[in-house]
């Protein structure tokens, strides 16, 4: 006899999580994405005269991932078993994406092994002039990751030292560990990325968790922008006997408002833009900057994924903040803003869109 218990876990994965779901801007330090659940099946039958329960049992434990958008490969297949140092960075994503200097970027690694596994970053570039590849070299502090464990490993431009690299145009990174050997053995493919100095007039790091539940970052260079919407409650009264200009009969009792965000991705890739579906299915994403994040629930239903003869794309989608203007989030920061409200120690505090709170 079988039962799905999919729907279980899924709903019971999702309410263990706590925020914040990405890491800290800017980090340079490994992490755990968090999205490993341990978990078993507890049993039993009824049965006898009269009916009653007998003795519980109990399966092995056993391992799920808590992933955002549902993909049957998974179900279809053992996904995970079949994973080796050719493709256990856990993304979509195509190889040889662009990315600015500043840029959130994470690789996200399952261990596969079925060890402990202490692991860094290898990273080599290409030089603008020849094309000519630099020698390896290891960044990051080495972190232990256990087996099944998904670790997140920044490969930001900057926090490789590339942003000091003006002959640098692309780079490829890898994660490894020091073997029994004493030689440093790859744990995963390599991936390349081409570092994007152009200049933009706008640009917005939008991050979302993807289908293995890991953070993926999108850099939004099209236009930004901030519509505000204002729903009132009016009513009307009696006017009293002897009114005059100045009187009113009708008054807003009641108002709700939001501020809605449009992005716009910029063009990309038709291999781009099918990756990208995730980030409008998962419908919940994050603003970050590196004064903080403001967490958005998407609100565009339909976009355009692909269509004949045409080669680059363009996403715009709009958002709300999932937390109400009308709340503010407590964000406390070192600032010294005229008029804002603030702390003895000097720190102030801002509402959900980042806005000094005024007093």
């Amino acid at each position: 006899m079988y039962f799905d218990i999919s729907s279980v876990l899924g709903a019971c994965a999702k309410q263990a999580r706590t925020e914040p779901l990405i890491p800290v801007y800017g980090t340079n330090t490994i992490s755990l994405a968090g999205n490993l659940r341990r978990y078993y099946v507890r049993y039993t039958e009824q049965y006898g005269t009269p009916v009653d329960n007998q003795e519980w049992q109990y399966s092995d434990v056993k391992h799920c991932m808590d992933g955002g958008v549902s993909q049957s490969v998974f179900a279809e297949s053992d996904f995970f078993a079949g994973l080796d140092s050719t493709d256990s960075l856990l993304t979509w994503q195509p190889d040889g994406r662009r990315i600015a200097i500043g840029q959130p970027e994470y690789l996200a690694w399952y261990n596969y092994s079925g060890e402990q596994r202490s692991v860094r970053i290898e990273m080599q570039w290409y030089d603008i002039d020849n094309n000519a590849i630099s020698t390896a070299t290891r960044h990051l502090t080495a972190f232990a990751v256990q087996p099944y464990e998904v670790a997140l490993l920044p490969v930001e431009p900057s926090i490789l030292g590339l942003d000091v690299v003006p002959d640098a145009y692309k780079y490829r990174v890898r994660v490894v560990y020091y073997n029994d050997s004493l030689a440093w053995e790859g744990l995963s493919q390599w991936r390349t990325y081409h570092i994007d100095s152009q200049y933009t007039e706008s640009t917005r790091n939008v991050q979302y968790l993807n289908a293995f539940g890991v953070p993926e970052t999108w850099r939004c260079t099209g236009v930004w922008s901030k519509r505000l919407s204002v729903n009132r409650s009016v009513s009307s009264r009696a006017l009293q006997p002897g009114y005059n200009e100045y009187a009113t009969d009708t008054f807003q009792y009641q108002r709700s408002f939001q501020n809605e965000l449009t992005y716009r991705t910029g063009f990309v890739t038709p291999a781009e833009a099918e990756v990208l579906q995730e980030l409008l299915i998962t419908g919940e994403a994050y603003d970050v900057t590196d004064a903080g994040y403001i967490p958005l629930r998407i609100t565009t239903d339909t976009a355009n994924v692909s269509e004949t003869r045409q080669e680059l794309y363009s996403y715009a989608f709009t958002a709300l903040p999932r937390l109400d203007m009308i709340n503010y989030s407590k964000r406390k920061l070192q600032a010294m803003i005229a008029n804002a409200w603030q702390e003895p120690d000097g720190s102030a505090w801002f509402d959900t869109m980042m806005i000094a709170w005024q007093i």
